[in-house]
């Protein structure tokens, strides 16, 4: 069965619980990240298994980065490497995972049937800073139908949201 799979990583210079104190914030999310219109949880707590969230971009945007039902969270453990977890896979053909200190990670599904795609962030702690691991994958028919062009669009909003970020956390460390 083939997999598709897109990882994008930034390092931050911030330790990784001011990082999660500003991702856990879903509904603040498009605050600071260009083209999210709106974030909110439709379905149960926040961050809590079976909850479900929607983002809203401005323009086409592949699964899972639109909405998503919370498979799991995962909190503070030694984790080194860091696998995917991803309850789809069955193997790890990935190459280059992150290492470190595990702070918190976050799973979620969207889609329906052979359309599904799995996401998953991890923030490390890595030495003096933290590492954030952004992961999507799709799996079966999903690879197949636009497959390469999927990708390509949801790495650069990866790397776009993981910039804002970024951004986002370097302004508000240099106040006072």
């Amino acid at each position: 069965m083939r997999i598709l799979t897109v990882r994008e990583t930034a390092w931050f210079n911030v330790d990784p619980e001011t990082i999660w104190l500003q991702v856990s914030l879903l509904e603040e999310w498009s605050r600071w990240c260009p083209g999210l219109r709106s974030a909110r949880w439709i379905r149960g707590e926040p961050w809590r298994p079976g909850s479900r969230f929607e983002l809203n971009w401005d323009g086409v945007v592949p699964a899972p980065l639109v909405a998503g039902e919370v498979l799991r969270i995962e909190e503070e453990g030694i984790l080194d490497p860091v696998e995917t977890t991803l309850s789809t896979r069955s193997e790890s053909p990935q190459s280059n995972p992150a290492s470190g200190v595990l702070a918190r990670r976050i799973c979620w599904r969207a889609g329906f049937g052979p359309l599904r795609s799995e996401a998953q962030m991890a923030i490390l702690e890595d030495g003096s800073g933290s590492l954030i691991e952004f992961v999507t994958l799709w799996q079966g028919w999903a690879t197949l139908l636009g497959g390469g062009g999927r990708a390509l669009r949801c790495a650069k909003i990866q790397r776009d949201w993981l910039a804002s970020l970024r951004q986002a956390l370097e302004r508000v460390g240099s106040i006072g």
